[in-house]
C-alpha cells in the first residue's frame, strides 16, 4: 500500500492563516481564500490581519531584496501591532543591524595624540618632547603644537592620496 500525503483539508485561509473546512467560506471565499469569519472583518482589520500573518510566515532564509524592503517598510507601519511584529521579525532575520547601524555614526572627526617624553636625536643627545598632534579630518589639517618652543602651532594640510586614513 501506498501512504496518504499529510494534505490538509479544506481551504487555507489568508487572513487568520487556518486550514477549515468548505463549509467555512462562502461561495465566493473559496477563491478569495477568505472564509466567512473573516469576511465580517473591516479591511483595516483585515489588512493588519493579513501582514500579520504574512510576519509569521516569512521564511527563515535569506530574504529577497523585495522581501527585505517589504520588511523595512512594515517596521515603520502607522499601526502598533504590525509594526511591533515586524521589528521582532526584522530581529531575528538581521541580528546585527542595529549594531552596525551604531557602528556606522561612530566616525572619528579629530584625533589627537599627546607625546611628553624624552627622547634620543640623532646624535644621541637626550631632549624634551612635549608635543600634541591633532588630525581634524573634515577640514584635512594636521596641526603639531610645541610646548617647550615659541613657534606655537604648526600646521600642515594634507593631500588627498588613494588610499583612506
Amino acid at each position: 500500500m501506498s501512504k496518504k500525503k499529510n494534505c490538509p483539508h479544506g481551504h487555507y485561509c489568508k487572513i487568520c492563516g487556518e486550514y477549515k473546512a468548505n463549509e467555512k467560506f462562502p461561495g465566493k471565499g473559496h477563491v478569495a481564500h477568505i472564509c466567512k469569519v473573516c469576511s465580517r472583518l473591516s479591511a483595516a482589520e483585515k489588512a493588519a490581519a493579513m501582514d500579520i500573518n504574512r510576519l509569521m510566515n516569512l521564511p527563515m532564509r535569506r530574504l529577497s531584496d523585495s522581501e527585505k524592503k517589504w520588511l523595512e517598510s512594515k517596521t515603520h507601519d502607522k499601526r502598533p501591532a504590525v509594526a511591533d511584529t515586524a521589528r521582532e521579525v526584522y530581529n531575528v532575520c538581521f541580528p546585527y543591524a542595529e549594531r552596525n547601524a551604531m557602528k556606522k555614526q561612530l566616525i572619528i572627526n579629530i584625533l589627537s595624540f599627546e607625546v611628553h617624553t624624552e627622547v634620543y636625536d640623532g646624535y644621541g643627545d637626550m631632549e624634551m618632547a612635549d608635543r600634541r598632534f591633532t588630525i581634524d579630518r573634515k577640514s584635512r589639517v594636521l596641526t603639531m603644537t610645541d610646548f617647550h618652543t615659541d613657534i606655537g602651532e604648526q600646521s600642515m594640510c594634507m593631500m588627498k592620496t588613494g588610499t583612506r586614513y
